[in-house]
């Protein structure tokens, strides 16, 4: 199955591409020798000006921990945009379509449709110990629940 040719990128991107990854193996290189060589030999290649090796170690760290707190502070800030537990915008809001328990269990094996389930419809038919059978839906209602 021949999708046809694969779409054409545009030069530049590549060309970006290979400079972002070429400048990655420089930087990467540079960090190395300024932290393993030791002064001895950088002074003869004429490499006079550079940070303490202090950070060379506390670089790294200073990232990994930043990266980190800035986890943990999206975290937090997700859990303070949150509404409280026994908020009522925890089970509705202004743009919710709620549906009956009639919409939801018109026939046995049909997908209902995409709404919101108000509380009161989940808690009749999570905790209804048995259906009234004199109902019309009982045996669909029945199905609904969780089967041992």
């Amino acid at each position: 199955m021949d999708d046809g040719p694969p779409p054409k990128r545009s030069a530049r991107q590549e060309v970006y591409g290979f400079v972002g990854w070429m400048a990655t193996w420089v930087i990467l290189f540079a960090y190395l020798i300024w932290t393993f060589l030791p002064d001895s030999v950088l002074h003869p290649l004429g490499i006079t000006y550079y940070p303490d090796r202090y950070w060379a170690i506390l670089g790294p760290q200073y990232l990994l921990v930043t990266f980190i707190f800035s986890i943990i502070c999206y975290g937090a800030l997700n859990l303070m945009d949150t509404a409280p537990l026994d908020s009522y915008n925890l089970l509705t809001d202004k743009d919710a379509r709620e549906v009956g328990i009639q919409d939801l269990l018109k026939e046995e094996g049909d997908v209902p449709p995409i709404a919101d389930v108000p509380i009161t419809v989940v808690n009749e038919i999570l905790y209804n110990t048995k259906p009234d059978p004199t109902e019309e839906d009982a045996p669909i209602l029945y199905n609904l629940k969780f089967k041992s």
